[in-house]
């Protein structure tokens, strides 16, 4: 039967803290006083020729009151890629906060009760703080952090609650300390007796852990299954532990981003937006996509790496993206209609370019950079996983623009060619907070040799962490919905169902991920080359998504009927 010290062994921060050489304690230097602020100075990374020397730069900053524990509020980052150089930081998050419905609360329903509890999330509740300045998450094959990580400026927070008939009392240090090993089992215990023996039991109070903690993780390229975005993770983690089963536990994570980006340009709209995405399924047939990229593959167009999306969504609206009791495959039959190429130069299939620089003749009219006559839609199936949702991922990031000198005719004007708004997917790189809970079976084939499958596999049999690709990055027994609140926040509400005593559960464990850089190697370039023509991150992602032909642009992937069919299958 475990200590709380035992127990917090479980947490990332610990587990980074045990990477440097520390055993956490609750009275060595990385304990701080619950009532005492954190602060500390901006980072000063250094730009190095050195991926091993700039990987190891402390690039994140955030604020916290400690009067609201649920709360962190300007997180900012210093980007290297783009230019920036390190040399000014992006504020990525105007604030973070966990609760139920905008209060600062978690909420445990014991098997057998008939109400809900609510566990304050507040000051009065917090026995013990902690802060890491670095860390390093070791590379392992169990356990629930196995991706390496050099970590970052990161904070834990712990509450710890009994239930009583007056109500929830908090279990102060000294209690918990005097507890020790019977703080919390290890799972059920059963006894025997002889008839007419007498057997003295202790049951010990319903008693819960709440663990919130924000852990902001160094540059490192292996977010996105090319490996080609350099990205920060932080992990905005919930953790509730309880010394009884519970039939429910629940908690949400609001992310509100500003709502203009740090970095105006000329080539972005300068609004953050957001975008939802589903990747595909189904096996992707490489002869269809046309030409391979090195360091890719496969050219990463709309129509062979996502089954629908919904680039512009409705503020208010809410998607169940993973579920805990569907537990089938399903799939929809003539579902949707993807954009196959045909040239005559080219039978496999050729990308046609909107444009190209303005000396280049075929520049001149739309018609003549397209070739109409040898393409067409093909109608395909689609089909979901075992517990997948409505989408899979969600970009919030800034529009994207053409540069004026990338379309010299006067053509280009037309609304149409959907210009002046361009998402970027995949490889969002610009003031980009990518958050994703499950990436597509599909990608099992096409990763690339040097990439490791744990990087986007989610939990399998057991509810084992890395263990599938194609499963959620989310405990099998969790139901998560996304609340778009506006197009720059969102709140991530899960639910744990039939969570067992004694055992972790974890909220939003895949954390989220900032783009950094693009990462060396070429692998952007060529595929700019491909799809581009040149170095021109706009025409890229137009590309990726639209097909030019003489009547506009058409979408390379869409569905055949209604969207909100497809969210609900």
């Amino acid at each position: 039967m475990p200590s709380l010290k035992e127990v917090l062994k479980g947490t990332m921060l610990f587990t980074a803290a045990r990477g440097v050489g520390l055993d956490p304690k609750f009275t060595d230097p990385i304990r701080v006083e619950p009532s005492k602020d954190i602060s500390f100075p901006d980072p000063n990374p250094v730009l190095s020729t050195s991926d091993e020397a700039n990987q190891a730069n402390p690039i994140w900053h955030w604020r916290h009151d400690a009067k609201r524990p649920s709360v962190f509020s300007n997180i900012r980052c210093w980007p290297r890629g783009g230019g920036m150089n390190y040399q000014m930081p992006m504020l990525v998050l105007e604030s973070l906060e966990w609760g139920v419905n905008g209060r600062a609360i978690a909420e445990v329903t014991p098997e057998g009760a008939s109400t809900t509890l609510e566990l304050p999330l507040t000051l009065e509740f917090m026995v013990h703080k902690f802060f890491l300045k670095s860390g390093h998450v070791e590379k392992a094959s169990t356990g629930l952090w196995q991706l390496e990580s050099l970590t970052d400026v990161s904070m834990l927070m712990v509450f710890v609650y009994e239930q009583h008939a007056s109500g929830i009392r908090v279990v102060n240090a000294p209690t918990c300390d005097m507890l020790g090993e019977s703080f919390m089992p290890s799972g059920t215990a059963s006894f025997e007796a002889q008839i007419g023996e007498a057997l003295q039991v202790k049951v010990s109070p319903p008693r819960f852990v709440v663990c919130l903690s924000l852990t902001c993780c160094k540059e490192r390229a292996d977010f996105d299954p090319f490996g080609a975005l350099v990205a920060g993770r932080i992990y905005p983690h919930a953790m509730i532990l309880s010394n009884r089963a519970l039939r429910r536990a629940a908690v949400e994570v609001r992310y509100k981003r500003p709502t203009v980006t740090s970095m105006p340009a000329p080539n972005m709209t300068n609004n953050i937006g957001a975008g939802f995405f589903t990747d595909t399924n189904n096996v992707v047939e490489l002869p269809k996509i046309g030409p391979l990229v090195s360091g890719l593959g496969l050219v990463p167009y709309w129509s062979e790496i996502f089954d629908y999306y919904d680039a512009n969504p409705r503020p208010g609206s809410r998607n169940r993206v993973v579920h805990a009791k569907r537990i089938e495959t399903r799939t929809a039959t003539k579902a949707v209609q993807r954009l196959r190429e045909r040239t005559n130069e080219d039978p496999i299939g050729a990308l046609t370019l909107i444009a190209k620089a303005p000396i280049d003749p075929l520049a001149s009219h739309p018609a003549q950079n397209a070739s109409p006559v040898f393409s067409h839609y093909e109608t395909e199936s689609i089909t979901k996983m075992p517990h997948q949702g409505a989408f899979d991922n969600l970009h919030l990031a800034v529009g994207m623009k053409a540069f004026p000198g990338s379309v010299s005719d006067p053509a280009y004007a037309d609304p149409k060619w959907q210009l002046t708004d361009i998402r970027m997917a995949p490889i969002c790189e610009h003031d980009c907070l990518h958050t994703h809970w499950r990436w597509g079976q599909s990608w099992r084939s096409l990763l690339p040799p040097v990439a490791d499958p744990k990087t986007i596999a989610g939990f399998g049999p057991g509810n084992e962490a890395y263990r599938e690709v194609g499963s959620p990055l989310v405990p099998l027994n969790q139901n998560v919905d996304i609340v778009l609140e506006s197009p720059a926040s969102f709140r991530y509400c899960a639910e744990a169902l039939s969570a067992k005593s004694g055992v972790w559960q974890v909220f939003m464990h895949h954390g989220s991920a900032y783009a950094l850089a693009i990462a060396a190697g070429g692998t952007v370039a060529a595929l700019d080359a491909v799809v581009a023509g040149r170095s021109d991150s706009p025409l890229r992602y137009w590309n990726l998504r639209w097909h030019a032909t003489i009547d506009g642009p058409q979408e390379r992937v869409k569905p055949v009927g209604s969207i909100e069919a497809l969210k609900e299958l």
